[in-house]
């Protein structure tokens, strides 16, 4: 196996030289394929190798987005950056990014080294899971020093990081590269067809861990929650901070009276104003920021909104 990843390191090497012939300028544009392919090495619209003879990549793409979590366990959350509680140990904290990186797209994840004595493991992965070994292509820092995994597998190891090294893990056409501050220190031949989320599995207590991401949340930005007369075993996870949530507005005007209870105290709390205008007969949706005024540790809070008929409606939330 070892022997078969490392000759994929050969592939960085191949596209250089292609890249040389194609163009005789210091940086060079690879323009392969199509938007369906069988076989061989496809790199991406837009995707750069800077110079050739070296190793340096630079992304294709320059956007930068923050991650946003869900399905997170053994950790607080305030905003893009989530906290360890759970004691050390794999398996019982992670979280997994609401952020997709689409079939047949060139992206990237950017994690900035702030710390050196933590152990954690983040990636790209088709897994909903944060244990250890789903994440398919990913990085571990061990108290500083830089491994790549795929799957719980140890595919070798590279070096150590220090303070503000930026690691990127992007995948250009089907070819995925590892790099520490543009420098690239392992490839692999991946399936362009995947989509990919961010996956980061947590073994230290008290790690401290967000990353920038070069693809959005898409149409999972805003998943409008309904509200319902009966609360069911389910619970909703804001994301970013905000609540989002629908109410099918049974008349064409009216408007909502609301409220957010503790469950464990059964105390109401204090959150920002919203317009609750039911602006119309069914779908109206409304957005309630948490930030600032709930703090994240966790807790269960439960949304009521009560209509002029004094109907009440609920939601369950999780922050």
């Amino acid at each position: 196996m070892h022997v078969t990843k490392h000759i994929r390191l050969l592939t960085l090497s191949a596209l250089i030289s292609i890249t040389a012939l194609l163009n005789a300028q210091s940086t060079r544009y690879i323009v392969k394929g199509g938007p369906e392919f069988s076989g061989g090495v496809f790199i991406g619209w837009g995707a750069k190798i800077n110079g050739y003879g070296t190793t340096t990549l630079l992304g294709g793409t320059d956007s930068t987005t923050q991650s946003a979590w869900k399905d997170y366990a053994g950790v607080t959350q305030a905003g893009n950056v989530i906290t360890k509680t759970a004691s050390n140990g794999w398996g019982n904290a992670g979280a997994i990014s609401y952020n997709q990186l689409k079939r047949l797209e060139n992206g990237w994840i950017a994690y900035n080294v702030d710390a050196l004595i933590n152990t954690f493991e983040f990636g790209l992965s088709t897994n909903s899971t944060t244990d250890f070994d789903s994440i398919q292509y990913a990085v571990m820092l061990d108290s500083g020093q830089i491994s790549v995994y795929n799957s719980g597998v140890l595919i070798g190891n590279y070096g150590s990081a220090a303070i503000n090294d930026i690691i990127h893990i992007e995948r250009i056409g089907n070819v995925l590269f590892y790099t520490k501050n543009e420098i690239v220190f392992y490839n692999q031949e991946v399936n362009a067809k995947e989509v990919l989320q961010i996956n980061v599995s947590l073994y230290t207590i008290g790690t401290t861990f967000q990353i920038e991401s070069s693809f959005g949340l898409g149409n999972l930005f805003k998943p409008y929650s309904t509200l319902r007369k009966k609360l069911n075993g389910g619970f909703y996870l804001p994301i970013l901070g905000k609540l989002y949530f629908k109410f099918d507005g049974e008349y064409n005007s009216g408007v909502l009276n609301y409220k957010v209870v503790d469950n464990l105290t059964g105390d109401t709390v204090s959150v920002p104003s919203i317009n609750t205008t039911v602006k119309s007969y069914g779908d109206n949706r409304y957005e309630l920021n948490l930030e600032g005024t709930l703090t994240s540790g966790g807790n269960y809070y439960t949304l009521q909104v009560t209509t002029e008929k004094n109907v009440s409606y609920y939601l369950r939330f999780k922050y």
